[in-house]
């Protein structure tokens, strides 16, 4: 696991040797969020949205990096 970036408590975080769809994870301390890279869909509970709030509005601005670390990790 790749911690990409932070934010406070909350951080984003991508798997090596993951499965498809490229995705990327947002970890805050209510919960866990899994964000398709290619959808953008977000899947997770309502808590863990709002504390990851900051970390999901870079992670949209900063898409394309994201997915090109997830193909580095993820060959």
């Amino acid at each position: 696991m790749v911690t990409v970036r932070r934010f406070g408590k909350a951080r984003i975080t991508i798997l090596t040797g993951d499965h498809l769809p490229p995705h990327f994870h947002v970890d805050t301390p209510e919960g866990e969020l899994c964000v398709d890279l290619t959808s953008g869909e977000v899947k997770g509970d309502k808590t863990a949205r709002r504390s990851g709030k900051v970390a999901l509005e870079w992670a949209a601005e900063n898409r394309d990096s994201l997915f090109t670390i997830w193909q580095e990790l993820n060959p």
